[in-house]
């Protein structure tokens, strides 16, 4: 098919290094680096685990925004390889589902993963109140069964690209589960009192080289895609799409993190952020195509999970 050849890429974000560790467990305290994006330099202060704010023009998330009491950080390491000793970090957003189980995305967790860690915070910064008694070490990772590590997704086909995880310690008072509730896209759609929203950690676009921070973009239904080259998504691959040509949506960092309807403030969720096809790989979260998996499709055995 035509789009075959389009520049397709699961939206997590990959570092170099990771400083970021948690009070909980002393052991389990990595010996990599802090995290150092490629241009910005964020100083890190290590007596209290948090980065300053180094960046002119910086800012820190709106704090009024019901949705950060739901939203994580998922953190893994992993080995580059079965052969190497190099260790590289990932980066994806997880919706707290219940009080010790985050919704995230399979592709979050690499073949060789090492740990993961939840951080309960808007970002990494000082400034925020951010330290490491806000990170807490993931004991169970279930990743869907049918899910297999591959370099290209596919929307002729279902990726089974969900998981969840159970993590360690209580988070702040502030933070709750966002309840799962049974939906249907297609009937929420002709709802004229509701829209889509997209939240997550991740970059504000293709190129940017700056550290996780909380936003969100609210999106018209007619932004929606449940077809793609003839072929019904839902009913072929589990998934949804929303249309992004318009420079907002999601970008690398936001992998994992849900699709939302929302109406007179309540929220559900209806995907999790899988990863981004587009014509352009210069301009990849601008012009792309984002594909969500629904949740729906997975209902049964995300229950099982709780």
């Amino acid at each position: 098919m035509m789009d075959m050849d389009r520049p397709r890429k699961v939206l997590m974000m990959v570092v170099a290094a990771l400083a970021i560790v948690s009070c909980q467990k002393k052991e389990s305290v990595s010996k990599t680096e802090p995290i150092e994006p490629p241009r910005k330099v964020y100083p890190f202060d290590k007596t209290r685990g948090c980065y300053a704010d180094g960046i002119v023009n910086g800012y820190i998330a709106d704090k009024t925004n019901p949705l950060r009491n739901h939203m994580v950080m998922v953190l893994s390491r992993f080995q580059k390889d079965d052969y190497s000793s190099d260790v590289l970090s990932t980066l994806c957003t997880g919706t707290l589902v219940d009080h010790k189980t985050v919704l995230t995305a399979a592709h979050c967790f690499p073949k060789n993963t090492i740990s993961t860690q939840i951080i309960a915070s808007i970002n990494l910064f000082c400034s925020s109140g951010f330290n490491q008694r806000m990170v807490y070490e993931a004991y169970n990772v279930n990743i869907h069964p049918k899910y297999q590590h591959k370099t290209s997704p596919s929307s002729t086909s279902p990726d089974f690209d969900i998981a969840t995880v159970k993590f360690d310690g209580l988070l702040p008072p502030e933070y709750s589960p966002l309840p799962l509730v049974p939906v249907d896209i297609r009937q929420e759609m002709n709802n004229p009192a509701s829209q889509l929203v997209m939240i997550g950690y991740g970059r504000t676009h293709t190129n940017d080289d700056s550290l996780p921070e909380l936003r969100y973009v609210t999106k018209a239904w007619d932004q929606l895609l449940l077809v793609k080259d003839s072929v019904n998504l839902i009913d072929r691959s589990g998934l949804v799409s929303v249309n992004q040509a318009d420079s907002h949506g999601g970008c690398s960092g936001d992998s994992g993190g849900p699709l939302l309807v929302a109406e007179n403030g309540a929220y559900k969720i209806m995907g999790v952020a899988s990863y981004i096809e587009s014509v352009s790989e210069s301009k990849l979260c601008e012009q792309g195509q984002i594909f969500y998996t629904y949740v729906p499709s997975y209902w049964d055995w995300i229950q099982e999970q709780l």
